[in-house]
């Protein structure tokens, strides 16, 4: 994964605990993401891009799952937690992280 931070060190033991990280794919949200997975956790990386969520997911290794999903829309919501509780366990973190830009030109 190119230009990803290196992996934080933590003190803090999340135990195995379930998260669940929108917009976990790139950014602010991967590194949430990461942070969660080193000090224990089991994370779901969630995102528009499955594949994307997917490759993320191999690379931290069995504690993590990919699921799509654009919170836009409430039902993609319910089937991501459904998948993630599916593959980790009932949801113990949720990290809402996930964000929109639209960028437009202002006019005067």
């Amino acid at each position: 994964m190119s230009g990803t931070a290196a992996q934080p060190t933590s003190t803090i033991d999340l135990g195995g605990r379930p998260a669940f990280v929108t917009g976990s794919t790139r950014g602010i949200g991967l590194a949430i993401a990461q942070a969660l997975h080193a000090a224990g956790a089991k994370v779901a990386i969630v995102g528009r891009d499955q594949g994307r969520a997917e490759a993320i997911a191999a690379e931290l290794g069995p504690r993590a799952v990919g699921v799509a999903c654009d919170v836009a829309h409430a039902d993609q919501v319910e089937r991501a937690i459904t998948a993630a509780e599916s593959a980790l366990g009932p949801v113990d973190i949720l990290v809402n992280n996930a964000g929109l830009t639209r960028d437009n030109i202002l006019l005067a």
